[in-house]
């Protein structure tokens, strides 16, 4: 990141002095690490107008940065952000406990709604038209990444299905509050694809690329 001298201009400002401070060469040097670093930035960009300050999103972002350069798995860093970003912004979703008969939440299949801002258990009937479902563990890992300090996300192992679980819902979520697609977030999707294909670690696109909304499953 630099930190930069601006003078004000009439239609666009002119840079007097720049300082470099961090150039993150971990990221630069691995496409998966690249691909995350630019969908982290382009969700700020599409979150805060231009010449909005807020300090703490900025913390945030420099912070999830140094995450990536240090070697974390850059998925589970994607995750933690998309979290805190949305908590810093007020669309916090809640994975406690059902919004409707405020029971915790189990292992049992639970809907996710955006609109609702929340998952509704089962048990309370029919979820609303934008739910998705997804197994009441997903909950769980939800928790512990909102609860991680960046510092310990390397500790925090996701498996696959819950990782495919929280892409879904967050990127549902994110969407519904954007009302908007990324464009980064094709370009993980991409590289995603290309190391699964080529047996790498990488984890499966959870939604697909030709996919335009999230698969509605009814509950069983």
């Amino acid at each position: 990141y630099v930190k930069m001298m601006l003078g004000r201009g009439r239609d666009l400002d002119v840079v007097s002095q720049a300082d470099v401070k961090e150039s993150f060469p971990n990221v630069k040097s691995d496409v998966r690490r690249v691909a995350y670093g630019v969908y982290i930035l382009e969700l700020v960009g599409h979150f805060v107008d231009e010449r909005q300050p807020n300090p703490d999103l900025f913390d945030t972002l420099l912070s999830s940065m140094y995450v990536l350069e240090s070697g974390a798995d850059p998925e589970i860093a994607a995750r933690h952000f998309e979290l805190n970003v949305l908590s810093l912004l007020g669309y916090e979703p809640h994975f406690d406990a059902c919004l409707r008969c405020a029971r915790p939440i189990g292992r049992a299949k639970i809907a996710f709604s955006p609109s609702l801002g929340g998952v509704v258990c089962r048990e309370c009937g029919i979820a609303p038209n934008d739910a998705i479902w997804v197994p009441g563990a997903a909950a769980s890992y939800v928790r512990a990444l909102m609860r991680a300090q960046p510092h310990k996300l390397k500790d925090i192992e996701v498996p696959k299905q819950a990782r495919r679980d929280l892409a879904r819902m967050l990127k549902w979520h994110i969407r519904y509050r954007l009302e908007r697609e990324l464009k980064s977030a094709e370009f993980v999707d991409a590289i995603n694809g290309f190391e699964d294909k080529q047996g790498r670690n990488g984890i499966p696109n959870p939604c697909g690329r030709s996919e335009q909304s999230p698969q509605i499953v009814p509950g069983q």
